[in-house]
């Protein structure tokens, strides 16, 4: 959901993202899962899917379960680890927001969260997404 900052030390220097919507959704990966440091240590936080996410599904496909209140342990969870940093008042409010757009599927949220966070940055990167199965398609065309 949140890239890790290594991932921002990288893409700002770049001028497009492009992210592959139409891969197979991988277990035990980040695309729903993100770390925040708590007072009692690195804490995992996970947005649950919805039933068939382990079905071969493309990542643009893969819906979010809200089942759970996860969205009240998140905000919680931030609020707890961040709460009395330095401008902590100014951010929430717009994680607030985001989540309880209760987005249909997880790309909508992954996008929805790096377009913020970029956008907190000022940073004016383009969000390209494709299907990255036509690249050997475009690759062999461009070689022959």
């Amino acid at each position: 959901m949140f890239p890790p900052i290594s991932f921002f030390s990288q893409a700002l220097n770049t001028k497009e993202i492009t992210i592959d919507v139409h891969e197979n959704y991988q277990k035990r990966s980040f695309r729903n899962k993100y770390l925040i440091l708590s007072s009692n240590g690195i804490l995992p936080l996970s947005v649950p899917l919805s039933k068939g996410k382990n079905q071969q599904q493309k990542i643009k496909d893969v819906t979010i379960s809200y089942a759970e209140n996860w969205i009240k342990i998140h905000l919680d969870a931030l609020k707890s680890a961040y709460g009395k940093s330095p401008y902590f008042e100014h951010y929430y409010p717009t994680y607030i927001q985001l989540l309880n757009k209760k987005f249909a599927t997880l790309n909508e949220l992954n996008n929805a969260a790096l377009r913020l966070i970029l956008s907190q940055l000022k940073s004016d990167i383009f969000i390209k997404e494709i299907k990255f199965s036509a690249f050997p398609r475009l690759y062999a065309a461009l070689i022959l």
